[in-house]
């Protein structure tokens, strides 16, 4: 969840870095189908940025009105974050601003741009930490886009 007061934009659009065939406006137009969100404009309050990224089509699934106004909005109304939940997730940010990268070390990658593979890899040896590190604390401050330098994610097995 996203907290603050941005207000909805209801600016429905294709996403433009879907780069398979997508849902545009005119399917949902005469269908029978709401645009419901996957992820609630409500939980996406934060900036504009936010909560207009909510209404990209690629965040929209069809969905029957009776189903979309009725459970699917009650779920969402009594889905929140508990307030020990808001604190970790607080906890969790701070720690990663402070001990991930200095802002002379960020500052230092951004002059490198433009950045592919080997520059993140090498500037993550060079500050001792993960690539991914790298890219998540750029990502965050919006430096760069979330679509950049996925490889560096690597998925977390558990037995």
């Amino acid at each position: 969840m996203l907290k603050g007061k941005q207000s909805r934009t209801d600016d429905y659009r294709p996403d433009s870095l879907v780069s398979t065939i997508s849902a545009q406006l005119e399917d949902y137009r005469n269908s029978g189908y709401d645009r419901g969100h996957l992820c609630n404009a409500g939980d996406m309050k934060l900036n504009h940025t936010s909560i207009t990224e909510s209404f990209l089509l690629s965040n929209i699934s069809p969905q029957d009105r009776d189903f979309n106004a009725g459970i699917w909005n009650t779920l969402e109304e009594q889905v929140e974050y508990s307030d020990k939940d808001i604190v970790k997730e607080n906890q969790a940010d701070e720690f990663a601003i402070k001990w991930t990268l200095t802002k002379e070390e960020e500052a230092e990658i951004l002059d490198a741009t433009p950045l592919n593979e080997q520059k993140i890899r090498v500037f993550a040896k060079k500050f001792n930490t993960h690539p991914a590190i790298i890219m998540g604390r750029l990502q965050h401050d919006k430096l760069i886009p979330y679509y950049f330098g996925r490889e560096f994610f690597e998925p977390i097995i558990f037995e």
